[in-house]
């Protein structure tokens, strides 16, 4: 399993077992939930909690990406934030992606 390093990396680490457990996770999820904890760590590496600007700035599409990579990119972020709201670990909502 790969290392974690952000505030989420034990959340992260509960959500993979889930998604392992479901026979959800793929190598897709595995490297995007990287680079999204990496995105953490380099650029809020003192926060504690997660907020909807983070979640927001890195689910909005980025200038060369097309729609679909976009959603592709977003996909397990999407996910984790969902896994967090049902156990009430944190009140952010899903990120507005582009349509299809």
């Amino acid at each position: 399993m790969r290392e974690y390093r952000s505030f989420l990396k034990e959340i992260i680490a509960k959500f993979i077992d889930f998604m392992i457990a479901s026979q959800h996770w793929s190598e897709t999820y595995a490297r995007d939930m990287k680079q999204f904890d990496g995105y953490l760590f380099s650029n809020y590496p003192e926060e504690t909690e997660l907020t909807q600007e983070m979640v927001d700035l890195w689910c909005r599409k980025r200038p060369k990406e097309s729609v679909n990579s976009c959603l592709a990119r977003t996909n397990v972020v999407v996910s984790l934030i969902r896994y967090m709201n049902r156990r009430d670990l944190t009140k952010v909502k899903e990120p507005d992606r582009p349509k299809p």
